[in-house]
């Protein structure tokens, strides 16, 4: 997930985490590219504004690298123009998200774009 505001992030990791999910974060596009192509990822949330390489540079980036162009891409911004919508929709954006946000619809996106994490279903097996 790449967010330049660090209340965002924290926010954005408590839902993560609590959903099971390992949350890995950058504070731009250039971070959140490296990461993703070092380690990918299950799913990519990129805030549009940001600084160094904005959200959709940092999709389109990934979107053309072979071992990260199919790995589901929601955007969060605060704009709402359609120009750029469409503009990060046409980079490869499979959603987004305006802001301000709720835990639910961060829910509903993550729950929509991955599998649900495996390691639950590991502790359960283990208290048996």
């Amino acid at each position: 997930m790449a967010e330049d505001s660090i209340a965002s992030r924290r926010a954005l990791c408590f839902v993560i985490k609590k959903l099971g999910y390992v949350p890995v974060e950058a504070t731009n596009g250039y971070e959140a590219y490296d990461l993703a192509r070092k380690e990918p990822p299950g799913m990519i949330m990129l805030d549009i504004m940001m600084p160094a390489m904005n959200g959709i540079e940092a999709l389109k980036k990934i979107r053309e690298n072979p071992m990260l162009t199919n790995i589901p891409g929601v955007m969060l911004t605060s704009l709402t123009d359609n120009e750029t919508l469409i503009e990060a929709v046409q980079e490869g954006a499979n959603d987004y998200i305006v802001k301000p946000y709720t835990a639910d619809t961060i829910t509903e996106r993550v729950e929509k774009f991955t599998p649900k994490p495996k390691k639950r279903e590991r502790r359960r097996r283990r208290k048996k």
